[in-house]
């Protein structure tokens, strides 16, 4: 028996049911109204952060995070955080030279090595926006067309700092050799 277990309850008020992940994996479907608890035992999985779950009829999640919770090794010192705001039900991202599932309402932390493009960021919000489109049809006109974009929130300054010097020390190591 694991020394440690992380539970918490799932609400689904969404107005149809819900597939639940872990990782790729579906965990459950979760009826109309239905609410339950779940436990893990190890603390990297994706629920085990959170102490609360409610997916509101709104399409929106909202989360607790466990009070106290202690975050766990990741494997790296840096750490990305991953939101599936306006995505599918789920979206995939390449972090680390692996696929990372991001279920869409979910916070997901992921360790980063210095070599990854998310290196710099903190935060990675994935969010439907609107781009205006010129017509080139009717000249004055325009439409729009909604993408999904990766908006990133990059680390504080301090973070920064630490990073540029690690990053520029590693390229000087590697010209050496």
């Amino acid at each position: 028996m694991p020394d440690e277990s992380y539970k918490t309850e799932l609400w689904n008020r969404s107005g149809e049911h819900r597939r639940v992940y872990e990782g790729s994996q579906i965990l459950m479907i979760l009826k109309l109204n239905e609410k339950i608890l779940i436990e893990s035992i190890n603390p990297l999985s994706t629920y085990a952060r959170f102490d609360q779950v409610i997916w509101e009829p709104s399409g929106s999640a909202y989360v607790h995070e466990r009070p106290g919770w202690v975050e766990p090794d990741r494997g790296s010192r840096w750490v990305t955080e991953f939101i599936n705001l306006d995505g599918r039900e789920t979206e995939e991202r390449l972090v680390d030279g692996r696929f990372v599932t991001l279920p869409k309402g979910i916070p997901f932390r992921v360790g980063v090595n210095l070599n990854d493009p998310y290196i710099l960021a903190a935060q990675v919000r994935i969010e439907r926006v609107r781009e205006k489109i010129k017509s080139e049809k009717f000249p004055g006109y325009f439409s729009y067309e909604e993408k999904l974009r990766d908006v990133i929130v990059e680390r504080g300054e301090m973070e920064l700092k630490i990073l540029s010097k690690l990053l520029v020390s590693d390229v000087i190591g590697e010209s050496k050799q």
